[in-house]
């Protein structure tokens, strides 16, 4: 039986920063890189870190708030020994210090930011394109869908936007807010399925009614992409969720909990296997093959998705003892990229 051998390598950049909250990388696999965001000026390499995205680019991207602004700057991925390189272009028009989340758009040639607003920026020319209107909430998770026609954000609601014009289609209403009219509604993950046709969010709903006992719903629900109707609701996981990953075939979803890691079938959240992971689960990507998972807890812990009982393989990525926030597996399966207060990134090669 093959198993997948990752393994840490002194040219491996590992880029200093703090408080990463996100990554992802470029959907075509011939380039590298990675986007991050921060909100101080004078400390660039070492602010808080609000939101990462990891992109295959032959130059590394790197997406900087500071002072509400994103910087692009460019550094090479592997060679740069983790150094902050010459600012390729500054994004105005972010109207927040804090961006919460950042996703590059499946051809890679656009970038959608979140936080107190919505927008879609120009990824080679920095160039902002269309602001969402969502009325001033405070987003906190954005996807796009594999076409890159739509855009959907979650936050105290859940939307899905074209993005081309910027116009509303549609607004989902969770399981949670259908058992309870009063609550608020905190969306801690979102993620459209390769097939283009499923969204699930993970999302914590707390029921605020005067008249009712205090209830806490810890859910995902996967639901239809054109109209809205819920497919499934999971609630195996009693803490909260933090990262959602669909199999590239759409028919399987991983979640991460503080209470550990699961993979269920998106379309009735049956057949669930929980893995024996050591510690909160802050993140999981699958492998390209859809044969392996790759999970973020005291450590990086790669799974056999069919051996729940124990990691193939366990990985210390990060020399600070700290527990990383994300993971991912590159497009082309070559190396594993985590974060917490820096951004590691561990080659991976086939073994029998």
């Amino acid at each position: 039986m093959e198993n997948v051998l990752c393994y840490s390598n002194e040219q491996v950049n590992e880029k200093k920063m703090r408080d990463q909250t996100a990554n992802s990388f470029h959907p075509t696999a011939e380039r590298q890189g990675v986007m991050t965001a921060e909100n101080k000026l004078s400390r660039v390499n070492r602010g808080s870190v609000y939101a990462l995205r990891f992109a295959l680019l032959v130059t590394l991207l790197v997406f900087v708030i500071v002072a509400g602004n994103l910087l692009i700057q460019s550094i090479n991925a592997f060679q740069s020994g983790g150094k902050v390189g010459k600012t390729l272009f500054t994004l105005d028009g972010q109207s927040s210090n804090q961006v919460t989340a950042l996703a590059w758009s499946p051809v890679g040639d656009r970038v959608a930011s979140v936080g107190s607003n919505a927008q879609i920026w120009d990824a080679m020319t920095g160039q902002h394109t269309i602001k969402l209107n969502n009325n001033g909430s405070a987003i906190t998770a954005v996807a796009w869908s594999a076409d890159a026609k739509q855009l959907v954000t979650g936050g105290p609601e859940i939307t899905v936007w074209d993005a081309q014009s910027g116009k509303q289609l549609l607004t989902y209403i969770t399981q949670g807010q259908k058992a309870y009219a009063q609550g608020s509604l905190s969306v801690k993950a979102i993620e459209w399925s390769p097939d283009k046709t499923k969204i699930a969010t993970a999302y914590t709903y707390l029921n605020e009614g005067k008249n009712a006992s205090t209830h806490v719903f810890q859910r995902v629900d996967v639901w239809n992409a054109a109209t809205g109707k819920t497919i499934t609701s999971y609630d195996g996981h009693k803490s909260t969720i933090l990262s959602l990953a669909w199999s590239s075939d759409s028919k399987r979803l991983a979640s991460a909990s503080t209470d550990g890691l699961a993979v269920w079938n998106a379309a009735n959240g049956q057949n669930v296997v929980k893995y024996a992971t050591t510690g909160k689960v802050t993140s999981v990507s699958w492998s390209p093959d859809d044969r392996d998972l790759v999970s973020a807890s005291n450590a990086l812990e790669i799974w056999d998705v069919k051996n729940a009982k124990k990691p193939v393989g366990i990985l210390d990525a990060h020399a600070n003892a700290t527990t990383p926030t994300y993971v991912k597996w590159s497009p082309d399966g070559t190396f594993i990229a985590s974060a917490d207060s820096s951004v590691a990134y561990l080659e991976c090669q086939q073994r029998q």
